[in-house]
C-alpha cells in the first residue's frame, strides 16, 4: 500500500512516525519497533537517506553504533502522510 498522493511506501511512513516520536534510533530498535528485518530496514534507510528523509550518525555513546534521525524534509514528509492517514 502506498499513499498515492506522496509515492511514499508505508514502510517508510512507519519509520518517519517512529523517528518523529523519537529521533536518533538504532537500526536494531528500528527493526523492531517498525515491524522490519534487517535487511529490509537497511534499503529502506538507504532509499530514505538518498531522499534526504533521514540521515545516519555515529552514536556518540558508542562510536561503533549508528543512529538514525529524521530531517527537516522527513518531517514535513511525515506530517502530509498524517493528514492523509487521518
Amino acid at each position: 500500500m502506498e499513499f498515492r498522493a506522496e509515492g511514499v511506501p508505508v514502510e517508510q511512513w512507519r519509520i518517519l512516525k517512529l523517528l518523529a516520536e523519537k529521533n536518533g534510533r538504532s537500526m536494531v530498535d528500528l527493526a523492531q519497533a517498525a515491524l522490519l528485518k534487517h535487511p529490509t530496514l537497511t534499503k529502506t534507510i538507504d532509499r530514505m537517506v538518498s531522499q534526504a528523509l533521514v540521515y545516519r550518525r555515529a552514536d556518540r555513546g558508542d562510536g561503533r553504533k549508528v543512529l538514525i534521525f529524521i530531517s527537516e524534509r522527513g518531517r514535513a514528509l511525515n506530517e502530509r502522510l498524517n493528514k492523509l492517514a487521518n
